[in-house]
């Protein structure tokens, strides 16, 4: 016992060390962290809390009320005033000796107090703040505890129900949602007691309790409230659905159409009634939740509820009453049927009795009685047709097969040829009268003969199905329409449209009878004049007539064609003022109209109306020459606008610039005059403009041939101009001022050059290819004067550059034990290739002449393994490409090693050796050879490019284009696109350090363009490639 006791003090010992260490102050007593209701032993009573603080929820956070924080600073700030307090309070004894001798007062003063700064104070001060922060870890526990409700804390009760009706849950789902707050609310209830005890605080979790609470229950509320509103939408609109099938289920059917669409209507009910019954079977799930819920539910819904429940039982009545009434009905409307049927047949026999009659009838005078005898017979027939269709019709609803009634057909067959005959004739007899004596300006010529010609072929195919009377009346009705034709020609003359005063009295001097066709005029007055006797001469003065309408007609309809056509215009960028859309539709109207009035002039009707047309053309040729001069003009202006709105050009062109000013203040008037009108047919007639147009143009013309004079100057300077365009070389003309705004159209001259590198005070120290290849120039250079000359000078340092470059590099090869992967690190990588390759053709040379090779091809394997080790390592993207180009090349010097060994090559001038290329440096420059042919190495900067794999056809390339230009002659690849031909030519380009101009050739390839650029070949010394030239 004595040994576990000891064992249990040990344990002691420990756990106050343990507890000690953690509130980091060894002399603290044990202070109780456990509240009372996790602790059965602790008595409440025994402890009086110094502070009594809330649990409450603020800004959706876990907060006390209130907060430890404060209750330290509140501690801590009495501990202070405690001390402050006690500062200078003075010694009684001094007031006591007051009485006594001044001499023996001096020695007493303020007591000797404590200081915030003293030692005691400030450990003092540290325990109490140690004490606070130890009895703050309970509190601090039971705040946590409750950090799991964080849902209810942060949640906007609006967009959670609006999210949970969006999301159209089912039924099991809102009952698991219901039942899972409800379970946080329980959860809270027992989360702890209402107040917590420790033994320096009180802790009322009332607040935050009531708070999740009224959360959960209410989030719980309103879920039940959308579920009891959604069913009772529901429920009522089951109802209504029920309630409209079965008003229709009890209509009464009136007729067979109608009990047809009930029994359709029957039919498809019963699968709504299922569907209903489904959404039903779900309110009834929904009242169950409610009801486990103990959710109150109003009289409103309950009523709905239980009225929805009863729609099935009262439907199967209805549903059973329905269909006894169909069937009752189908066959009370088949009797029906039979008996509409006969009286039908009844109705034919009638009707044909009726139209037999027609057969006897004649005298073509009664027309008016007949006409109405045969609209009875088509209307009685027109209803037994419907009729019979509607039986029919009726039979199929039944099931049975369709009646024929062949009686229509035949009495319609019959009784067309007597219908047709008096229609005819009550059509013409009614028209005759108002022909012949009714005012000659109402007649239109055009129908009363196409009528005359129906009727009268329509008589003549009815009079072969007639006989007896009704044949008489039908040839008395061709005689009397066969006269009238006679008059028609007479009338289609006289009532021609194109006839004018002119016209009329030209009639009446040919005939000698004074004739105008006017209101008092008519065809029998036409025929008392016996003017039929006049045919000739009518018709042809009518005809004259028609051919002068015709013109007429189409001049005013080209002149009507303008109407609201307008020249079309739009702002041009920044400058202030506007220029013409395109107006491709009105340049092909006026196109049209010009060739049709050319054509109007030549014909020999115009007399009447030839001014007006004269007139008409000078103004569409007018307009016609405006719009070519203001389209000139535009393209003009919109080409040297931009250029003379550049302050350069304008200083070193000031004559030219004057001139283009005179037409750019023109320009603007001109376009400005547009906002007042911009209709064609006003704006095209002003002869001033035209004038003013051409004159403009004249200048623009000056001004164009003195621009290109300014142009073909500087390029004569700086040739690489000529391999530019216009507007590229004004581009870079207009940036004279500031070299360092040249710098973007460096590669328009100098393909590989990007940049060059300028100094503060402009000095250029360096070039950078695309690849930001840096080298530096070798020479000081300040961008003076034009930049066509800054330009050159730059040209011909680089050269200068790239040859020291050269010879540095070189000698750095050449140095005893030189560490070649070193080497191709340290250069520019277009120096690389060329020292490399100089290198090669002397050692191959040596190795030839030693007969050596078999070592040589070896040194050139170890050479190229060093190589790919290389660029198996870190490299920077410079080096990489670099390395690139640089096995290329030492993989074709390889393969011409083993070439050589294999055809037992023993003297260097053997042609094995000769036909390779080669590059010497001789007298201070290297010189590229192959056979024959010695070419000078251009200098010419070519960046950090990839070089081209050689080929047996690429030698064969090289060899040939070196041959011709050795004798000053050009080559002319030819084979398949896509096999390499231009490429091959840019290569041997780079080989050699000469620039290379690739032009893409096409239609607009002329013996200009080409003299251009033939003038840069020349003045430059560069290469070009014209691609596609076929």
């Amino acid at each position: 016992e004595d040994e576990d006791e000891d064992e249990d003090e040990d344990e002691d010992e420990d756990e106050e060390e343990e507890e000690e260490e953690e509130s980091g102050h060894p002399d603290l007593p044990d202070l109780g962290l456990l509240p009372y209701e996790m602790d059965p032993y602790f008595d409440a009573d025994m402890f009086f809390p110094l502070f009594a603080i809330d649990l409450t929820i603020k800004d959706k956070k876990v907060q006390f009320e209130p907060s430890l924080e404060t209750m330290e600073e509140t501690v801590l700030g009495l501990f202070d005033a405690i001390t402050k307090s006690v500062e200078k309070i003075s010694d009684i004894r001094g007031r006591v000796s007051s009485a006594l001798a001044s001499g023996h007062a001096a020695g007493f003063g303020d007591l000797h107090t404590v200081t915030a700064d003293e030692g005691f104070i400030v450990e003092s001060r540290s325990y109490i703040k140690g004490v606070l922060k130890y009895n703050s870890k309970g509190p601090n526990k039971l705040k946590a505890s409750y950090e799991i409700y964080k849902e209810l804390m942060s949640v906007d009760p609006d967009e959670y129900v609006e999210e949970w009706k969006m999301a159209f849950h089912t039924t099991a789902e809102y009952e698991q949602e219901i039942l899972r707050l409800a379970a946080l609310a329980e959860g809270v209830q027992k989360q702890s007691h209402d107040e917590v005890v420790y033994k320096m605080m009180r802790v009322s979790v009332l607040p935050i309790k009531k708070q999740l609470l009224d959360m959960a229950m209410f989030l719980r509320g309103k879920l039940l409230a959308q579920m009891m509103e959604e069913t009772h939408d529901k429920n009522h609109y089951i109802s209504e659905r029920y309630t409209d099938i079965q008003a229709r289920l009890q209509t009464e059917a009136n007729n067979a159409e109608e009990l047809n669409a009930l029994k359709k209507f029957l039919a498809s009910s019963v699968t709504e009634l299922k569907t209903l019954q489904g959404s039903m079977d779900e309110s009834s799930g929904v009242f169950d939740v409610l009801h486990h819920a103990d959710y109150s539910i109003d009289e409103d819904d309950s009523s709905m509820m239980w009225e929805t429940m009863s729609w099935p039982k009262s439907m199967s009545v209805v549903l059973r009453e329905s269909e006894q009434r169909l069937q009752k009905d189908r066959v009370n409307f088949q009797d029906e049927l039979r008996r509409d049927q006969a009286l039908l047949y009844d109705e034919l026999e009638a009707i044909s009795a009726v139209t037999e009659g027609f057969a006897e009838l004649g005298d073509i005078d009664l027309y008016d009685d007949r006409l109405m005898a045969i609209q009875d017979i088509e209307e009685r027939m027109s209803i037994a047709r419907e009729q019979a269709e509607l039986y029919n019709s009726r039979e199929e609803l039944f099931g049975q097969k369709p009646t024929d009634y062949p009686q229509i057909s035949l009495i319609q067959k019959g009784f067309d040829p007597f219908a047709n005959l008096w229609k005819t004739c009550a059509d013409f007899l009614r028209c005759k009268p108002q022909w012949m004596d009714g005012p000659f300006t109402n007649l239109d010529a055009e129908v009363i003969e196409g009528d005359v010609d129906k009727w009268y072929r329509g008589t003549l195919k009815t009079l072969k199905q007639l006989r007896g009377p009704p044949l008489e009346v039908a040839t008395i009705l061709k005689d009397r329409l066969a006269a009238f034709q006679e008059y028609i020609p007479l009338i289609v003359a006289l009532r021609n449209p194109g006839l004018r005063d002119r016209h009329w009295d030209k009639l009446t001097d040919r005939i000698g009878i004074k004739v105008k066709a006017d209101a008092s005029f008519s065809v029998t007055r036409a025929l008392q004049l016996e003017l039929t006797k006049h045919m000739a001469d009518i018709e042809e003065v009518s005809e004259y007539a028609s051919k002068e309408f015709a013109l007429e007609k189409t001049l005013d309809k080209m002149q009507s064609d303008w109407s609201g056509i307008e020249f079309e215009y739009m702002p041009w960028r920044e400058t202030g003022t506007f220029v013409l859309k395109a107006f491709d539709e009105t340049q092909v109207l006026l196109d049209d109209q010009i060739i049709k009035t050319q054509s109007m002039r030549s014909s020999p009707y115009i007399g009447a109306f030839e001014e007006r047309v004269n007139a008409w053309n000078s103004k569409l040729i007018l307009i016609q020459e405006i719009s070519d001069q203001w389209m000139k003009c535009q393209g003009s202006w919109l080409y040297l606008e931009p250029i003379f709105g550049s302050e350069d050009i304008m200083q070193q062109m000031p004559t030219e610039g004057r001139l283009f000013k005179v037409v750019d203040t023109l320009w603007r008037k001109v376009m400005a005059k547009l906002d007042i009108t911009a209709e064609v047919l006003i704006v095209g007639a002003e002869a001033e403009l035209a004038k003013n147009l051409k004159e403009a143009n004249k200048k623009l013309d000056t001004v164009q041939k003195g621009l290109n004079k300014y142009l073909e100057d500087k390029r004569l300077l700086f040739p690489r101009f000529y391999f530019l365009s216009n507007d590229e070389l004004l581009e870079i003309l207009s940036e004279t001022k500031d070299p360092l705004r040249a710098q973007p159209f460096l590669r328009k001259v100098f393909e590989a050059i990007d940049k060059l590198e300028f100094q503060d005070d402009l000095q250029i120290t360096a070039m950078f290819s695309v690849e930001k290849e840096r080298v530096p120039f070798s020479e000081v250079m300040y961008p003076k004067g034009n930049v066509e000359n800054w330009l050159g000078e730059v040209e011909r340092i680089m050269r200068a550059s790239v040859r020291q470059s050269y010879m540095d590099s070189n000698e750095a090869y050449s140095v005893e034990n030189c560490d070649r992967k070193q080497w191709v690190k340290d250069w520019p990588a277009m120096t690389i290739l060329a020292v490399d390759c100089t290198h090669w053709t002397k050692d191959s040379e040596q190795h030839i002449k030693d007969q050596t090779m078999t070592s040589w091809f070896q040194k050139n394997v170890d050479q190229l393994i060093d190589l790919t080790d290389l660029v198996r390592g870190e490299l920077t993207n410079q080096e990489r490409l670099t390395l690139g180009a640089l096995i290329v090349i030492d993989v074709h010097a390889r393969d011409v090693v083993q070439l050589l060994i294999d055809e037992e090559v023993k003297l260097p001038t053997d042609f094995e050796w000769v036909s390779q290329l080669r590059y010497y440096w001789e007298g201070g420059e290297v010189k590229v050879r192959m056979v024959q042919a010695t070419l000078p190495f251009g200098y010419e900067y070519l960046g950090n490019q990839p070089r081209l794999v050689v080929t047996p056809l690429t030698d064969r390339c090289y060899m040939t284009l070196m041959g011709a230009m050795h004798l000053n002659l050009g080559g002319a690849p030819a084979g398949p696109a896509g096999t390499g031909k231009t490429e091959t030519t840019k290569d041997l380009a780079k080989a050699l350090a000469k620039q290379c101009v690739v032009f893409n050739c096409s239609d607009g390839l002329d013996y200009l363009a080409m003299a251009k650029f033939f003038k840069g070949l020349a003045a430059s010394g560069a290469w070009a490639c014209f691609d596609e030239f076929n």
